[in-house]
């Protein structure tokens, strides 16, 4: 059966210190705590449906798309990089309660969005009662044993993100792409044609459909990442260790990729929380939602959050 998304019960535009706009969209009980949550590189908040309608019923849900991505407006390259996501991550941490009313709130991050929240920590401070980062992709410093393999991982999918297609009769086309590729096997059912809608935007002059987010600006994210220096500040982190929940990819699983190996390590120097999630690779939210969704809302029930 296809997802089929709520209509979000609020809808708020917040702009940034450059200008750029960032869509805010909350869903499920305004009375519950407060989750916020945002997606990786190239994709769209929206195609996470699968793990974050687990929450609607309990939790009062904040969803976004980084700048240049989703329901976004396009902006273009100016902050879009780690740097600036982490920056916007500050803007909203103060736009969403002055929106929709303070109240305590959790992060709940994937991917390059993981890695923003870090260093947003690392910048401004927590701003979170807790956090639950899903595969961070690190790029450890040179000389670390595991950093050709994950700054190799990175600098081929920016190569690979310049390959991509571009132009779309219909979200269809790229969803039927989708469903072929081998690293994306793993997905509930659904979710192929789920992310195509979610990472797609029609031109109103053609009709055709285009990528949201271009991939210029996706392989610029990739490239960023890879020259990050957030390796190197990682102790800064131990302070917050108890506040941090990270669901990582399977290492044990056969083909496995740079951040389930790197999570490992990371887990090892800090001490929080790591949670490898059998038989998932980096998109783990979209391939075991509903066991995942049950690892978070365990963790923050443990924080006494939820």
């Amino acid at each position: 059966m296809p997802f089929v998304l709520p209509e979000p019960n609020d809808i708020a535009n917040v702009t940034m210190h450059d200008g750029a706009v960032i869509r805010l969209r909350r869903h499920g009980n305004p009375d519950g705590p407060r989750l916020v949550l945002c997606h990786g590189n190239g994709f769209a908040i929206d195609a996470y449906y699968p793990f974050w309608r687990n929450f609607l019923t309990e939790f009062d849900v904040i969803v976004y798309d980084q700048r240049n991505h989703g329901w976004n407006p396009l902006f273009g390259s100016h902050g879009h990089n780690l740097d600036g996501f982490a920056r916007d991550m500050e803007t909203l941490k103060s736009a969403i309660p002055e929106t929709f009313g303070a109240k305590p709130m959790a992060g709940l991050f994937h991917s390059v969005s993981s890695l923003a929240s870090l260093a947003n920590l690392m910048d401004y401070g927590l701003g979170w009662e807790a956090l639950v980062l899903f595969d961070p992709p690190f790029i450890p410093t040179p000389g670390h044993e595991l950093h050709e393999l994950c700054f190799g991982y990175e600098i081929f999918l920016a190569n690979w993100s310049m390959t991509r297609p571009t132009d779309f009769e219909g979200p269809e086309d790229l969803a039927a792409g989708f469903k072929k590729a081998r690293g994306l096997a793993l997905w509930v059912d659904g979710a192929h044609d789920l992310m195509a809608q979610a990472v797609t935007r029609q031109d109103d002059a053609t009709g055709r459909f285009t990528l949201a987010c271009p991939r210029e600006l996706e392989a610029a994210t990739y490239v960023s990442n890879a020259y990050s220096r957030l390796w190197s500040r990682l102790g800064e982190l131990g302070q917050y260790r108890d506040h941090i929940l990270v669901c990582a990819s399977d290492p044990e699983l056969e083909g496995q990729k740079s951040p389930a190996f790197i999570n490992q390590a990371a887990a090892q120097q800090i001490g929080w929380r790591h949670i490898p999630v059998e038989n998932t690779t980096h998109l783990l939210q979209i391939e075991r939602p509903d066991h995942i969704a049950g690892l978070a809302v365990d963790f923050l029930k443990e924080k006494g959050f939820a």
